[in-house]
Formats: C-alpha cells, structure tokens, sequence
C-alpha cells in the first residue's frame, strides 16, 4: 500500500494520495486524493495520518468481509484477556509487519517507495511515542484502539474495552509497533534483521492466523501502524 503528501503546481496546499493494494483493488477499493487544506508540512502530514487511518480502517474493514466470505471457519469469539491471549495478539502482530516489509524489500523498492517507508518510520515512531507516553489520555488512543480492534478481530479474537487487561494489551501492543518499525528503521540502513519466529503451544490462535494471512496476504493492518501513523 503506497501513500504520500505532494504539492501540486498550481496550488501552496499539500495533497493526499493512497493506493490500495492489487487484492484491495480487486475488492473494490480505489486509490484515494485529496487536498489536506493546509500548506504548512506539519499540519499536513498530521492530516494526512488522520485520514489514512480513517482509510485503512475502511479498507481493512472491506477485506475482513471477504476473507470471512473466503474462510467462513475464522470467527470472532467474544474472549477474555490474559497474558498469553496477549503474547498471541502481540507476536502476530510483531510478525505481519515484519513480515510485510521483508516481502516488499524482497521484491524491490524504488526511491520513492523508500523515501514513504522512512516517513511512515519517522511519523509512526513519533505517534507510537505519543501513546505509550500518555497511555489512555493520548490525543491518538482513539485512532490506536481501532487499530487494534482490527486487529485482533482479524485473529478471531473479540477483545472489551473494559476487560481488566486491556490497557495491558495496549501498552505491549504500542510497543511492538514501535520495536517492529525501529527494525525497519534498521533494515533500510542496511541491517541485516530477521523476521521473527515465535514458540507457539499446541492449540493456539497464531498458526491459524498466519495461515489466513498467507491464503490472503493481509498487509496490515499497515504495515503500518498506522501508516503514515504514519508511520
């Protein structure tokens, strides 16, 4: 999934632009423009991680449809947070980002696919900062809890707000976005640094999601924690 702030010519204002993925485009979802109103970069790429998440969101939502259409087996199930339903949501999520960027370098990246990855990095650390920081009085809580409720419904998980652990899984959760982008950060100054693999006990939920993340290359919820959560 692409994303950038660019200036037009015949206009001072910054402008939008994110490209959904083919399987995305295959589904229905269009690439997405705009004018952010603004012509002081701050603001804009403020706006711009807005409305990208926003976006992601939406199209996250439209994938979610029709992989449940695809694989009827993966369901939603009301569920009760503890320490290793935690490690579960937490390692996956560690591992699609990781993952996701590892199939994109391998693949190829021109200078301006580069230059958003380093962006996104930059932004998302500021975010990710943000939140673990303040906790749930971040400006951004709102924007992260959908993020993980995307998440973890795509893992079959249903997780309340109001369960005891959940600021528990938010704060492991912030954290893993922001070590996994750090990686990334890594990787594109020539690091060598390896998807992760994870332990996982006879019964769990991670296989199960990975092997639906393999059937329909699901790219995240972001890359990107938010993308240009930005990144």
């Amino acid at each position: 999934m692409s994303s950038k702030i660019y200036k037009q010519k015949k206009s001072e204002n910054f402008y939008f632009r994110l490209v959904p993925p083919k399987k995305l485009q295959d589904l229905g979802a269009k690439e997405f423009r705009t004018s952010l109103g603004t012509s002081e970069k701050k603001l804009a790429i403020l706006y711009a991680s807005q409305l990208e998440a926003e976006k992601r969101a939406e199209w996250h939502a439209l994938e979610k449809h029709a992989s449940r259409s695809v694989v009827p087996d993966i369901l939603v199930v009301d569920t009760v947070l503890t320490n290793k339903v935690i490690d579960h949501i937490v390692n996956a999520r560690t591992l699609s980002i990781l993952k996701n960027d590892e199939e994109e370098r391998d693949a190829g990246l021109d200078d301006e696919n580069f230059l958003e990855i380093e962006q996104l990095c930059a932004h998302t650390d500021s975010y990710i900062r943000g939140v673990i920081a303040r906790g749930l009085k971040s400006p951004s809580i709102i924007d992260l809890f959908e993020q993980l409720d995307a998440w973890t419904e795509t893992m079959g998980y249903g997780i309340s707000h109001d369960d005891p652990l959940f600021p528990v899984l938010v704060r492991r959760f912030a954290q893993a976005e922001k070590e996994s982008y750090s990686k990334i950060v890594l990787r594109g100054q020539g690091e060598v640094v390896p998807t992760p693999t994870f332990h996982e006990e006879a019964g769990t939920r991670l296989s199960e999601m990975l092997r639906h993340y393999e059937n329909h290359k699901a790219k995240t919820v972001l890359r990107k924690t938010f993308s240009m959560h930005v990144c």
